[in-house]
């Protein structure tokens, strides 16, 4: 994996140690919130609710909040994101 070393949103720019292009990357949101294991959780990333018979779930952001509660965070892993792991949804 390889992480930006700055960000130019306005003129659509990223500087690499590995000189990939801005479309190898994904921005992805951080919420502030933290998944069982202490994984920060993104929009876009899957998460597996740890209650019987609940399937994987992305994080979305709608309404002017995320679809995942803090009280859940407790209670859920994340699993992947939908950009590399869209299978995990099915």
């Amino acid at each position: 994996m390889s992480y930006p070393r700055w960000i130019d949103l306005e003129n659509k720019r990223i500087c690499t140690e590995s000189g990939l292009q801005p479309s190898q990357f994904i921005l992805m949101q951080f919420t502030g919130l933290k998944d069982c294991k202490g994984t920060d959780i993104y929009d876009g990333d899957i998460f597996l609710p740890r209650y019987n018979g609940l399937r994987p779930m992305e994080v979305k952001y709608c309404g002017g909040s995320y679809n995942i509660a803090a009280y859940m965070v407790k209670s859920c892993e994340i699993i992947g994101n939908k950009y590399e792991n869209p299978e995990k949804l099915g």
